[in-house]
């Protein structure tokens, strides 16, 4: 897939038996599957096409990427063929959460995955109040991960956020530089190749991303990724063969 950075419009000239058709393309700032571009050119035998494909490939400063979806026991039972089937090539699944907590679902996620031919890596849901919280949930995460005897090809994402309130209703100070150092301290435990995955207001205004020097999973709903790290979260709500994911894009 190729990410277009610019709004911008071109004009290609489609040729066939009956003539030529000026086709104008429109490109806003999102996401293009520049394959639907290719099967066309193929399928018609429009060669005249291929200088729109270079355009996305080089003057509009293309990002090869592949897609991915992220799930957890409360999706259910996937259909992991219908997710390999619309496209999708990697998975991360949610191992843990908290201190002692371990999804049920987390080695059957990855085993229906990996039949599926998807890469797979997962994620820790946080809620650590302290450093010493975090250490031990690393712990938590690396104990999961290796009693289910599974191979991760994909990193480890530490999940910093506070989606259902646990740490506002717990007078969580956040501030900007405890957060930094709990996502530190669970990186430096866990002793797997490990990122931090957050909402762009977390990481704009919580999380000294930079200063770990780790991959980073920007969760942002919207036509732009700000961060463009390791991977972008842009919808969650994926549709595939009518179960509903988060979307995500990992940059090549």
């Amino acid at each position: 897939m190729i990410l277009v950075s610019a709004a911008v419009h071109v004009d290609v000239m489609v040729g066939g038996e009956g003539g030529f058709l000026k086709a104008t393309w429109y490109y806003l700032a999102a996401t293009v599957d520049i394959s639907i571009v290719e099967n066309l050119r193929d399928a018609a035998g429009v060669q005249s096409l291929d200088p729109l494909l270079a355009f996305i490939r080089t003057r509009l400063g293309g990002i090869e990427m592949i897609k991915g979806i992220d799930v957890s026991k409360h999706n259910g039972a996937v259909d992991w063929p219908a997710v390999a089937a619309a496209g999708i090539e990697f998975a991360i699944i949610r191992s843990s959460y908290g201190k002692n907590s371990k999804d049920e679902m987390f080695q059957q996620n990855v085993a229906g995955a990996k039949a599926a031919g998807l890469k797979v890596g997962a994620y820790h849901y946080s809620y650590a109040l302290t450093v010493e919280d975090a250490i031990q949930e690393a712990s938590n995460c690396r104990e999961t991960i290796a009693e289910a005897g599974v191979l991760l090809e994909l990193p480890v994402f530490f999940d910093m956020e506070d989606a259902d309130g646990y740490k506002e209703r717990r007078d969580f100070s956040f501030d900007p530089a405890e957060i930094t150092a709990m996502c530190k301290a669970f990186i430096d435990n866990i002793d797997l190749d490990c990122g931090v995955y957050a909402s762009c207001s977390w990481l704009t205004d919580y999380i000294d991303w930079r200063s770990l020097g780790c991959a980073v999973w920007n969760a942002q709903w919207s036509r732009n990724d700000d961060i463009k790290g390791y991977m972008w979260q842009y919808t969650d709500s994926l549709e595939i063969n009518g179960q509903t994911f988060d979307g995500n894009i990992k940059y090549e």
